[in-house]
């Protein structure tokens, strides 16, 4: 027998949905329908705006009181989160990011998970990944090992949890002390980490939101995000409360990042710094250890405006399947749009089972 999301949630539970934006104006319109269209649960949206200068707050505020918006001085998508939660009522938060989309059962779906087992920290789920045309491009289990219950260990060794599909108690939050706006980029990886080392964590299989993959991915940043990488193992390393096998993987981790941070550097021209961050390494795989020495004979052996058109003819690995160039050049979804294109059915049917792991 199989249950709807309305008979599995709490009519007194509520929900607060917080969408930071930043320069949102292609997206945030889409992404705000996708969160009013949620069925059979109750839900505030809060928009917190990071400082935009272009079209982001008019196209907020066509949405007139059906949302809270908030405005502040540009200090990071962290500070943005924070002070969605600071002006939030609900009991439960989740948190979409500007681009992205909810599937209509989301939060009920995500609700019935927690509410079914109140030991979990945070509950997530498979996502859609879309191009800037709304057109699905796979899933992000194609790419992505999830899993659930105590998973800390593994969260220390790669970032499995989509945070377009995360719900989680606030007390929770609160509990681990949530974001911390010293980081830009890996901000929710660290948040879950704290969540899983403490509580486990639940899933559910089925895709229920959309990721959406265009020029303006924060997850092009490469070498920021790799040295917010360190930074969080580096602290976790000190902290003192890994396990041994955790502090292998710990360290791994570290060495990894420092390695492919001096990968980055030696492209920049930068051999000073990569040779800082090998000092920081206990030890790397073969093959990086192989494209660090060609890089390094490369820019060594060749004139600089020959090195760099080498750089510039090395592809870069494509963002979840989809290539950048191509992302970039499409046109941006219109704002005025007010359905989601069809995912399989199977998919969006309301009477299917909610997995009670």
């Amino acid at each position: 027998m199989t249950s709807s999301p309305t008979s599995l949630t709490s009519p007194t539970s509520k929900v607060s949905v917080i969408i930071p934006t930043y320069h949102g104006e292609a997206f945030v319109s889409r992404t705000i329908l996708s969160v009013l269209e949620q069925r059979h649960v109750r839900f505030e949206v809060i928009v917190c705006d990071d400082g935009s200068t272009d079209d982001t707050l008019r196209r907020v505020a066509e949405f007139g009181d059906r949302l809270t918006v908030l405005r502040q001085a540009n200090q990071g998508v962290a500070a943005a989160r924070m002070h969605g939660v600071g002006a939030a009522s609900g009991d439960y938060l989740a948190f979409l990011d500007q681009d992205d989309l909810y599937e209509p059962d989301f939060l009920a779906r995500q609700l019935a998970l927690l509410l079914a087992r109140p030991e979990l920290g945070l509950v997530y789920s498979d996502s859609w990944i879309i191009d800037r045309r709304d057109e699905i491009r796979g899933r992000r289990s194609e790419y992505l090992r999830y899993q659930e219950g105590r998973v800390f260990g593994s969260l220390l060794a790669a970032n499995f949890i989509p945070t377009e599909t995360m719900l989680l108690p606030r007390r929770v939050f609160e509990a681990v002390g949530g974001f911390r706006s010293e980081f830009h980029y890996l901000e929710d990886w660290d948040l879950c980490l704290r969540i899983a080392h403490r509580y486990p964590v639940g899933f559910c299989p089925e895709p229920l939101a959309r990721y959406r993959i265009h020029g303006g991915n924060l997850s092009y940043h490469k070498e920021p995000i790799l040295s917010e990488w360190a930074i969080i193992l580096e602290q976790w390393i000190d902290g003192g409360t890994l396990t041994s096998a955790e502090l292998e993987i710990a360290r791994s981790g570290r060495s990894l990042r420092h390695g492919e941070l001096a990968l980055e550097a030696l492209k920049r021209g930068d051999r000073a710094a990569a040779r800082q961050r090998l000092e920081a390494c206990e030890s790397l795989p073969a093959r990086l250890r192989l494209q660090l020495a060609l890089i390094s004979t490369a820019q060594h052996l060749l004139p600089e405006p020959a090195f760099k058109r080498l750089l510039r003819i090395i592809p870069r690995r494509p963002l979840y399947g989809v290539e950048v160039e191509q992302a970039a050049a499409e046109p941006a979804a219109p704002a005025a749009e007010t359905t989601l294109p069809e995912a399989p059915a199977s998919v969006l049917s309301a009477d299917r089972e909610v997995p009670q792991r």
